[in-house]
């Protein structure tokens, strides 16, 4: 039953994330880039789902990937299809990143945060432009944009990590 109401919290703040992204972030882009915030919760949701179970990370991409379509000018199920594809390749990702240490919880998450941040956006264009797909030099843009959500995931990675996992961690100490 918590797990239902977590994943069910987890859709409702994505609802809310992604009407401020599309109503008020376009006004304060820096270089043409603005904040990815559906997908950047989707990943901090997925980077703390338990490494053995699918079921809620399955779910949450379905959601996300439906809400991205509803505000989206490409085909419906693009977004859903990407985000299935972004979460099955993350879920293998980090089935061989065995140890990931709590206390090195932030070194994890920033590079895996930009790779799937960019594999996304590579094939959201790759699919949405797919007869006539060119693959343009990357350029300051790309690096703004990454730059940006960087700053953003951290920000959020920070505030979820404090306030919803500082309260899980064992103080007692261990001496054997």
């Amino acid at each position: 039953m918590n797990l239902i109401i977590k994943t069910v919290a987890t859709i409702l703040l994505f609802l809310v994330f992604l009407l401020f992204q599309v109503s008020f972030l376009p006004k304060i882009s820096f270089m043409g880039a603005s904040a990815n915030l559906l997908f950047i919760i989707f990943f901090i949701a997925i980077f703390y789902e338990n490494p053995h179970r699918y079921q809620q990370g399955f779910v949450l991409a379905l959601a996300a990937g439906f809400l991205f379509d509803a505000v989206s000018l490409y085909y419906f199920g693009t977004s859903i299809i990407v985000l299935l594809i972004t979460y099955a390749a993350f879920k293998l990702t980090t089935h061989f990143l065995k140890d990931m240490h709590e206390q090195y919880v932030f070194a994890y998450f920033v590079p895996l945060l930009l790779l799937f941040l960019t594999g996304y956006n590579s094939l959201m264009y790759a699919v949405t432009h797919f007869p006539h797909v060119t693959f343009n030099p990357v350029n300051e843009h790309v690096f703004m944009a990454l730059a940006y959500n960087l700053i953003v995931g951290t920000i959020f990675f920070y505030f979820y990590h404090t306030f919803f996992m500082g309260r899980r961690k064992d103080r007692q100490l261990r001496l054997f």
